[in-house]
C-alpha cells in the first residue's frame, strides 16, 4: 500500500511482527531510501515511496536454503495432486511454491519436482501414510518431493492463495523463492514479475 501511511504499531500488527522489529528495519530502509517518515509519537507515519527497490532489497538479502527440506522420491505420476489431497483431508497447513506453485499462474516452466511448505513437522505416522498412498522413499539428496519446514515461519503462509482448490503461497513468496532458484527460477521469477507488479500497487 505504497500511498497508506503507517504508523510502527499498525504495520506490527499487520505484519505479525514485533514493533521492535518494525522500528529496526524502517530505520533501515529509511537509510536505503525507500521508505519516508515523519511525525512524532502516535502522529508518526511510515510511508513506502519505492516499492521495486524495496523488493530488490528484499530478494539480494532473502535465502531459500535457510528452510530444512526432507526429499522423497515417488514413481507416481500424480504425487502433486494426491499430496495436496492428502494434507486437506488430516487438516495439515501447507502452501506449494518454487516452480510447482509458480505454474498454477504461469504455466512458465514444466518441472517434474514438487516443493511444499507444511506448517508443521510431520509425524512418523504421517509420513509413513504418505507412504503407503504414494510409494515414496526417503532419500538422503535429490528426490521429486521436498517437503519443506519454514524457516521463516510467518511469512511463508502470509496471504496464501487457493488456485484450482489448490493452497499456493503469495505471488510475492513465488518471487523470493524463485528469484536464486536452480533450474531456471530466475527465468520463472521474471515471468512471474508482471503479474507481481500490478499487486505491489494494490
Amino acid at each position: 500500500k505504497p500511498d497508506f501511511r503507517w504508523n510502527i504499531r499498525e504495520l506490527a500488527k499487520t505484519s505479525n511482527v514485533s514493533v521492535g522489529l518494525v522500528a529496526r528495519i524502517t530505520g533501515c530502509l529509511k537509510k536505503f531510501g525507500v521508505i519516508e517518515t515523519g511525525g512524532l509519537g502516535r502522529n508518526g507515519f511510515i510511508l513506502l515511496k519505492k516499492p521495486e527497490q524495496l523488493l530488490e532489497l528484499w530478494t539480494n538479502q532473502y535465502d531459500f536454503s535457510l528452510n530444512r527440506v526432507k526429499s522423497f522420491y515417488s514413481p507416481d505420476k500424480n504425487s502433486l495432486n494426491k499430496i495436496t489431497a492428502f494434507f486437506k483431508k488430516r487438516s495439515i497447513k501447507y502452501a506449494l511454491t518454487l516452480h510447482s506453485g509458480a505454474n498454477f499462474i504461469t504455466e512458465y516452466f514444466s518441472y517434474p519436482d514438487v516443493h511444499i511448505y507444511t506448517a508443521a513437522k510431520l509425524s512418523q505416522e504421517t509420513m509413513l501414510n504418505l507412504s503407503s498412498l504414494m510409494e515414496i522413499k526417503k532419500l538422503a539428496s535429490g528426490g521429486n518431493i521436498h517437503i519443506v519446514e519454514p524457516y521463516y515461519r510467518n511469512a511463508v503462509f502470509n496471504r496464501t492463495q487457493l488456485i484450482k482448490n489448490v493452497s499456493v503461497v503469495s505471488k510475492l513468496q513465488l518471487y523470493l523463492d524463485l528469484c536464486n532458484f536452480i533450474p531456471r527460477g530466475s527465468e520463472h521469477a521474471k515471468a512471474l514479475y508482471d503479474v507481481l507488479k500490478g499487486e505491489i500497487y494494490d
